[in-house]
């Protein structure tokens, strides 16, 4: 070619965007007061394989949304219920997608409390019991009100 411009050979490559794959993304429940860690790597494809970059947009202060796409944090009794959080996912040629993640925070159940009141003088009597008046065993004395499996916290009298 003399005289000539070279020819110029331009390739150009398309870029998909990341998209989750449902939306909504149900996670697992988690308890009040216990570390709860989740992924979002297997709930995104991307065509193209890109690295994927994670940001929560909204959500509850608790859970922390890392870049690689891990979910982490400890919830309290104030965050029982379902807890809504949109992420954001964008791959390196800055295509994104959003979607919303639920999960259910279990709060746990308040102590209970017994109330009773003593209207018979063998209620008051030490090593006797409130329905029989016999002394108990120490198998009875246990299970005495409470039952197993029941915290006991305090007895007061009036």
């Amino acid at each position: 070619m003399e005289g000539g411009t070279p020819p110029e050979l331009v390739i150009t490559t398309s870029n998909t965007a990341p998209a989750f794959i449902s939306d909504p993304i149900i996670k697992p429940d988690v308890r009040e007061g216990i570390f709860y860690q989740a992924s979002l790597t297997n709930d995104i494809t991307d065509a193209g394989n890109d690295a994927l970059t994670f940001r929560k947009i909204p959500g509850p202060d608790w859970l922390l949304v890392w870049s690689d796409g891990t979910l982490a944090g400890v919830p309290e009794n104030s965050d029982a219920g379902t807890n809504q959080i949109v992420v954001e996912a964008t791959d390196g040629g800055g295509l994104s997608d959003q979607t919303t993640v639920q999960i259910t925070v279990n709060g746990v159940s308040p102590p209970q409390t017994l109330e009773f009141e003593a209207t018979d003088d063998s209620y008051g009597k030490r090593g006797r019991t409130a329905s029989t008046g016999t002394k108990p065993t120490s198998s009875c004395a246990q299970q005495t009100a409470v039952g197993r499996g029941l915290p006991l916290l305090s007895l007061q009298s009036a």
